[in-house]
């Protein structure tokens, strides 16, 4: 293993396999280092969606398409053959039963099989003579000057691996970026963990449908999230998040046992987990380090989304070449990265765009500001940026109403709004 590549990738995630991919035909000698054994196999905690079928989210156009997924704006697309389960609503709901609708009548998100993306993937990187190597972490990275290398460890041995650059996209919880100290002046916002139960034989009413039920009593950090699988109503998935040490799978048995909708799961059964626990920094405004460039979840404080991801991997294989080329590509990367992603926008920091409903609000004062905008339908979108603005402008049309009915409520929704994701994360909300 003492070749030197042009470029080594660490994570065969979307990202990775795509970057890979778009490298290799370009010529260039890739190795792509992954843990995962089998990379097709996928048990991480993940919606499966494509967003933003409406239209201008992350700056694209997405279009699925039988048999690929294409990126007009981007100019590239990617091979699917799996199936599709499409989404016409988000639904919100309050502890006590109100529902606002997000609904359009053209899909607005695609769930779809992470596995068979990845397979796709994979043959296609495999063809193009990409070095694969499967169960083998990449535990640091240093750079030295005209490169870069990677140490390795798989089932027997750590050894280096060299070459004149590497793209990190080994997701939030990224080895890559900590040892290059990328993660040096990054605001840690905490360590979280993820838990979905994928059910059989759950009685939902709202088909098509991404769906929200928030409340303090229900899941005290974040709301519970709900929505079909690719295999439609026959697999549905309901998930929790909770800050470390919380265990959100305690959040899920009460739900669905004893909570509001406990009806809906009187007949399920759980037919497997998925799960994650992340380390969740703010994102990076510029991702790179030299001869080490971060990319996807890697950069960012949350994740990216599958169609970001792609996309990440897509500019950053050819950012790659036109460096190697001679020419300035990291640059045309991070100019790329900066205006593509909105949550590197200052404006979007903001509470006021939904990040902290479930820990600043109790669940009477959700219920009551819900209660005032039940029933309307508002513009259909799973776009989690554009959705907040939604809802609270929905919301502030009954301004004047809060005011005088709640006028301690209108106050703390002042103050709340004021506020940014840094201090949420930094400020105990019951405080």
């Amino acid at each position: 293993m003492n070749k030197k590549y042009d470029l080594i990738i660490v994570g065969a995630g979307p990202a990775g396999l795509i970057a890979a991919k778009t490298a290799a035909v370009k010529n260039l000698s890739v190795a792509l280092v992954e843990k995962r054994k089998d990379i097709s196999r996928w048990r991480r905690a993940d919606c499966m969606m494509f967003y933003g079928l409406e239209g201008g989210f992350l700056g694209e156009d997405i279009e699925v398409q039988l048999g690929k997924i294409v990126f007009p704006n981007n100019g590239f697309e990617v091979g699917y053959r799996g199936g599709l389960y499409h989404l016409y609503n988000w639904r919100v709901f309050s502890q006590g039963g109100h529902r606002i609708d997000f609904s359009s009548k053209k899909p607005i998100a695609a769930v779809f099989d992470k596995g068979i993306l990845l397979k796709g993937l994979l043959e296609e990187v495999t063809e193009l003579g990409v070095a694969i190597l499967p169960g083998t972490l990449g535990l640091k990275a240093e750079n030295n000057g005209a490169g870069a290398k990677v140490l390795v460890k798989d089932q027997k041995n750590k050894y280096w691996l060299e070459a004149q650059k590497i793209i990190a996209a080994d997701g939030i919880n990224s080895r890559i970026t900590e040892s290059v100290g990328l993660n040096g002046d990054r605001l840690l916002m905490g360590r979280f963990k993820v838990v979905q139960y994928i059910m059989e034989g759950i009685d939902n009413p709202y088909p098509n449908s991404w769906i929200q039920f928030y409340g303090q009593s229900l899941s005290p950090f974040a709301p519970l999230h709900f929505l079909q699988t690719v295999s439609g109503d026959r697999l549905q998935k309901i998930g929790a998040i909770r800050p470390e040490p919380g265990n959100p799978e305690e959040d899920l048995k009460q739900f669905i046992t004893n909570g509001p909708f406990a009806s809906w799961f009187s007949g399920a059964k759980v037919a497997y987990k998925m799960g994650i626990t992340v380390k969740a920094f703010m994102p990076l405004e510029r991702p790179v380090m030299e001869n080490v460039l971060a990319i996807g979840d890697t950069a960012a404080f949350a994740e990216v989304e599958n169609q970001g991801a792609l996309m990440c991997g897509y500019h950053a294989a050819n950012a790659v070449v036109k460096e190697l080329e001679g020419n300035n590509g990291i640059e045309d990367y991070i100019k790329w990265w900066q205006q593509s992603f909105e949550f590197l926008n200052p404006e979007i920091h903001r509470i006021s765009q939904g990040y902290a409903i479930n820990p600043y609000y109790e669940d009477e004062e959700i219920d009551y500001l819900f209660g005032l905008v039940a029933g309307e339908v508002l513009e259909g979108s799973i776009n989690q940026y554009k959705v907040p603005r939604l809802l609270w402008n929905a919301i502030f049309q009954h301004k004047e109403r809060i005011q005088g009915e709640r006028p301690e409520l209108s106050r703390k929704i002042e103050e709340i709004h004021q506020m940014t994701l840094q201090q949420a994360f930094t400020i105990d909300p019951k405080e």
